[in-house]
This record gives structure tokens, sequence and C-alpha cells, in this order.
């Protein structure tokens, strides 16, 4: 099984900060994240390098370290497994499939707006999913930065 690479975009009438915020402050990342489950959180001190915790209220969720990271431009992340009760899990044959999957999200400036770019890998099985659910997400951040 191999990862696909998917990529979201959305035109925002914000400035690039104001996006960042939106995307990344650790009350509209919960917010906007709603469109995927609801109440997900994330735990880092968010510095290039830093391991990063995607957290759903059930103590679920996934780890990646931060590879990339231009402040109000860019972020990458690579994703490494799975996190069950809050702690990370040895890597299995599940999480070997997608170990190493990125997703990115730049922001590029444009005359009167900005276009958020989301790039993620993913398993085939789960394309329908973000398909489905990444536009609503990125809507809120949209409302978010824009309200700013």
């Amino acid at each position: 099984m191999h990862l696909e690479k998917l990529h979201f975009e959305i035109d925002i009438k914000a400035h690039p900060k104001q996006i960042w915020n939106a995307l990344w402050d650790p009350n509209n990342y919960s917010t906007w994240c709603h469109a995927f489950c609801e109440g997900t959180y994330y735990e880092s001190d968010f510095n290039l390098g830093s391991r990063i915790h995607f957290i759903a209220p059930n103590g679920e969720g996934m780890y990646a370290d931060i590879v990339e990271k231009i402040e109000n431009e860019y972020i990458a992340f690579c994703h490494i497994g799975e996190l069950k009760n809050y702690e990370e899990q040895p890597l299995d044959e599940h999480s070997l499939l997608w170990t190493e999957a990125e997703e990115s999200y730049r922001i590029i400036p444009k005359n009167t707006f900005c276009t958020l770019l989301v790039t993620i890998d993913t398993l085939e099985q789960y394309i329908d999913y973000f398909v489905e659910h990444f536009p609503r997400g990125l809507e809120i951040v949209k409302k978010i930065a824009e309200r700013a």
C-alpha cells in the first residue's frame, strides 16, 4: 500500500499572520479541527524540530515532528505514529504503512488575499474522509482569519 498526496486550497482575505494564527493558535486549532473530531487539540512547544501530539479528547491521536517552519508562511510535519491513552505507541504493522507521511501548510500572499495550500499524504482508505472534511475545516480557518 502506498501513500496518496492530496491538495486542498482556499483563498482568504487576510494577512499571513492572521491566517497563521487562525491555524495554530491553540484555541483556533481546536475550533477548525472540529471538522474532523470535536475537542481535538495539540501539545507542542511548536518549534522547528520539535515533536507534536495531535490529540482527540479520548487520548488517541498521532504524533509527528515539525520538520520545516517559517513563521506566518510555511510549516511541515512528518508523521510518525499513533497515540493511545495520551502515550506514543511503538510502531506496528498499521502505523508503518503511513510513518513518514507529510502534512504541510503554505500561505501564499497575492494582491488582496492569500491562498492557503495544504498538502497531505494519506492512505487510500482515508481519501474520501479527507476530501469531505478538509474543505470544511479550511472554511472555518477562513472565517477565523477574516474576522481577526
